[in-house]
């Protein structure tokens, strides 16, 4: 990996566990990608996943996701805009399912943006919550 920052031995075990999803995503690269693990509080942790050189480039394929007790956030998926309609949006999104599901998940939640973004979801199985709400849920059994 170009930078793979996990600063104790349980960040670096969560790394791992990342690094086996992320390797099943069509898109990953490990020689030039990059992941950041961060163990926030027990059974809190933020995961960062970048394919350009820094996280700033607005151009990449980036994902942000985050686990609280039994709850999945997906704080954040992009998709490189030269790399889109390939199917590489699912594909990293299913290595997110897949790590939440590892962490014993009940739920995922995001918050949808961008146009036809909804749909998008919405075939994934994910249901918006109740009325006036903007995060759509999904409910891992």
């Amino acid at each position: 990996m170009r930078k793979l920052t996990a600063q104790t031995d349980e960040e670096n075990k969560i790394a791992e566990k990342a690094l086996e999803r992320l390797r099943q995503f069509q898109g990953f690269n490990e020689q030039t990608d990059s992941l950041l693990v961060k163990l926030i509080a027990e059974k809190h942790l933020s995961i960062s996943y970048w394919s350009a050189s820094s996280q700033r480039v607005k151009d990449q394929t980036k994902l942000d996701i985050e686990v609280r007790e039994n709850l999945g956030i997906l704080d954040w998926i992009q998709i490189k805009k030269s790399s889109q309609g390939q199917g590489l949006g699912k594909s990293l999104y299913h290595a997110a399912e897949k790590f939440f599901r590892n962490y014993n998940c009940k739920l995922i939640e995001l918050t949808p943006s961008g146009e036809g973004k909804t749909e998008f979801w919405s075939k994934l199985g994910f249901n918006p919550k109740p009325k006036g709400s903007v995060i759509y849920e999904k409910i891992l059994v």
